[in-house]
């Protein structure tokens, strides 16, 4: 897959196999992860997010995230710096991320 912008870009893999899966967008990521792995799985994962210059790739469990951003798949959420007020962690984001998609299942049944 090829990117459309780099800036918000993650990917997926699990620990030990050369097969990536590209997003576009950190929401898409987690999104694909809850649906297509497994939870007695996730501890396998290695989950890499694209800085906010895109300049390096950092470990999704160590980063901190943002909301606010115009991001590719509009999720909205960017990797940003620790320093940045009201940045979150991988566990909430995943968990603002299924909530929003509970939400949005909830609107069309």
């Amino acid at each position: 897959m090829a990117l459309g912008s780099q800036r918000f870009a993650a990917e997926v893999r699990m620990s030990g196999d050369r097969r990536a899966h590209l997003f576009d967008d950190v929401g898409c990521a987690l999104l694909w992860v809850e649906e297509n792995v497994p939870k007695t799985r996730h501890d396998k994962l290695e989950i890499w997010v694209r800085d906010a210059t895109a300049t390096e790739w950092i470990d999704a469990r160590v980063a901190r995230f943002g909301a606010g951003y115009d991001t590719p798949m509009g999720y909205g959420y960017a990797t940003v710096g620790s320093d940045v007020e009201q940045s979150i962690d991988l566990t909430e984001l995943r968990r603002r991320l299924s909530a929003r998609e509970d939400e949005r299942r909830n609107r069309h049944d």
